[in-house]
């Protein structure tokens, strides 16, 4: 492994700028060199992140709508349990009008009123 040089030495900084200088040149070309590339690697991050957001905006619709639809069938579900229900309900309540109005229940029976 080589030492780091002192750079003490006459000419050492010069030495260092040109090595500076080349590096930076040598960067320089190869970004212009990848410009074209990195251009299409943007444009395709950037169709790709559409897709993406497109994608996921259409699980979510799909989501709403399952969503939706359990919602619909949960409300016909609990109308059809109250509709069943009222009508137990109005049957009982007809049987036990009835049940007042048979021969045998004295109360509304037809008797004759003694003041007629």
């Amino acid at each position: 492994m080589a030492k780091p040089r002192d750079l003490s030495e006459e000419g050492d900084e010069e030495v260092l700028e040109k090595d500076i200088g080349e590096l930076r040149s040598a960067k320089k070309e190869l970004f212009q060199y990848l410009r074209p590339y990195n251009d299409m690697l943007e444009r395709i991050a950037r169709r790709e992140r559409e897709c993406v957001d497109i994608q996921h905006r259409l699980i979510a619709e799909k989501h709403d709508r399952q969503k939706q639809k359990q919602t619909v069938e949960r409300l016909i579900e609990v109308g059809t349990k109250a509709c069943e229900e009222r009508k137990r309900q109005t049957f009982r309540y007809d049987q036990q009008t009835e049940s007042l109005f048979e021969p045998s229940n004295k109360v509304f029976q037809n008797t004759e009123a003694e003041d007629c």
